[in-house]
């Protein structure tokens, strides 16, 4: 009995092969001409560089057993590109039990000349592999070491064809650090973000010719939280490296987020409270936390009060409902509404002050650029230290990352420092357009947006007395102790 066995791999070493379709109409031919009776034809689209393909292993347990005696094939890589199915294939032509295998430039038989030519051609067949596997490594440490990770980047970026680089992902990007601002502020765990990613905000990943457009499993969602690329670190073998695209978070928040991740207390609770984490109790300071309570009337509300959380430290504060702190909350904010007329007045205001800040931020950046040069220069002298053989591998790549952590953070903050007069500005800019109807606007608003206002305005929240004592970050809280509006207004000009 003959077979034709047709292969072909997704693989670069493969795009010059014929396709598979192409391969089994050459050799239905080649077998009307030889008068060769094929009895099936089976095809794979597998690699053959290593041992494992699973109908060639049904192909060769039948040659054992004497139900096979012939294979048709377009060339002999198409059986093996590896010594051990190569070597296998010879072995069975030497016992006989394979007759041959006819292939459109020569049949090979089991005689010793035949046997030389195969050894020959799965010899280069295997030599390819692994000439293209080290060239594939070459060119994969070059691009490492320019700072871009090779093969398909996470979710959030994209691979640019035209400049070979890691550019934004314009639809993602954002969404998977809102993924990141909601597993940083302990808002929600993974579990819960995966399902507000998928519900709330519609993510997906992206779509290529065989797979996306599908929302992120659990496991995709631990895999961003564990993955530096996020941080502009690249891991590649056990050894780090600096990428040279744009990070979505600090290295400080990577690595507050593997605390987060890594506890426990990630695992989502049963309630969700919205004002936990944000309150600490103004007689104990201990942090607030939240339950739901029934009257008798089977009417269910929530209650804040103190988890008297520090040993020896006596608290006589009771509870107090989320209605009664939100009403506190919304004439609080209704105290630092403006009137319209009043953001052009504070941008300038605020303006003047960022620009006297310029010299001490000039100085800062010179420092901190000097900084950066002088950890480069420590990166190079260690790796000559490796190369004249003075320290281990080890050595080199445990000093090499911590170097390279350092230099990321230093960046980091330089960047930070360079962006500093624009951040500044803008988040100000964009708070002060919504201090008109600010109360409004924050009760309107979805619950992830409404506790970033919270951390935007508010530095503290204490409950004390059941009441809310609230202190505001600057500028907000000059403007809830300015004067009347028609006083402070018509002052404006001459104190500019």
């Amino acid at each position: 009995m003959h077979i034709i066995y047709a292969r072909k791999s997704s693989e670069s070493e493969e795009r010059q092969a014929l396709s598979i379709s192409a391969q089994v109409d050459e050799l239905r031919e080649l077998a009307s001409r030889r008068n060769i009776q094929v009895e099936r034809v089976l095809e794979e689209s597998y690699s053959a560089k290593k041992p494992g393909r699973p109908i060639w292993g049904r192909i060769m347990k039948d040659v054992r057993a004497g139900r096979l005696q012939g294979i048709l094939c377009w060339k002999l890589d198409r059986l093996a590109r590896n010594p051990v199915d190569g070597g296998a294939v010879m072995w069975e032509l030497g016992t006989g039990k394979l007759a041959e295998i006819v292939t459109p430039g020569r049949t090979f038989t089991g005689t010793s000349d035949d046997k030389l030519l195969m050894s020959i051609e799965f010899g280069m067949a295997t030599k390819y592999v692994d000439d293209l596997s080290e060239n594939v490594k070459r060119g994969n440490r070059k691009k490492l070491e320019a700072g871009w990770a090779p093969g398909r980047v996470p979710i959030g970026y994209l691979n640019d064809p035209i400049t070979r680089t890691i550019v934004k992902d314009p639809e993602r990007f954002d969404l998977v650090r809102k993924m990141w601002d909601l597993l940083l502020s302990r808002e929600a765990g993974p579990r819960a973000i995966q399902r507000i990613a998928d519900g709330d905000w519609g993510l997906r990943t992206r779509i290529t010719k065989r797979r996306g457009g599908r929302p992120l499993s659990r496991s995709a969602v631990y895999a961003i939280f564990h993955n530096p690329f996020y941080a502009g670190l690249i891991m590649r073998d056990g050894e780090i490296f600096e990428g040279a695209h744009e990070p979505m978070i600090s290295k400080g928040e990577f690595d507050f987020a593997q605390q987060i991740v890594s506890s426990p207390s990630s695992s989502p609770k049963r309630h969700q409270f919205f004002y936990t984490g944000l309150m600490t109790c103004g007689e104990c300071g201990a942090s607030i936390t939240a339950e739901f309570k029934k009257n008798r009337y089977a009417t269910r509300y929530i209650y804040y009060h103190c988890t008297h959380g520090k040993a020896g430290v006596p608290c006589r504060q009771g509870a107090v409902q989320e209605k009664h702190l939100e009403e506190q909350l919304a004439a609080s904010l209704e105290g630092i509404s403006l009137p319209a007329e009043y953001e052009p007045w504070l941008l300038k205001r605020l303006e003047k002050a960022a620009l006297g800040q310029d010299q001490d931020l000039e100085a800062m950046k010179k420092s901190l650029a000097q900084s950066i040069t002088a950890v480069e220069s420590k990166l190079s002298g260690l790796l000559d230290l490796r190369l004249q053989g003075l320290i281990t591998d080890d050595e080199y790549t445990s000093g090499k990352e911590k170097l390279i952590i350092e230099k990321v953070n230093k960046e980091a903050r330089l960047k930070k420092l360079v962006a500093g007069k624009v951040d500044a500005i803008e988040p100000v800019r964009y708070a002060l357009s919504r201090l008109v109807e600010l109360s409004t606007v924050y009760f309107e608003s979805t619950r992830f947006d409404r506790r970033q206002i919270l951390r935007f305005l508010v530095s503290h929240l204490t409950l004390r007395d059941k009441t809310l004592l609230i202190q505001y970050k600057k500028p907000f809280s000059l403007i809830g102790k300015r004067p009347s509006c028609p006083e402070w207004w018509a002052r404006r000009d001459s104190n500019p």
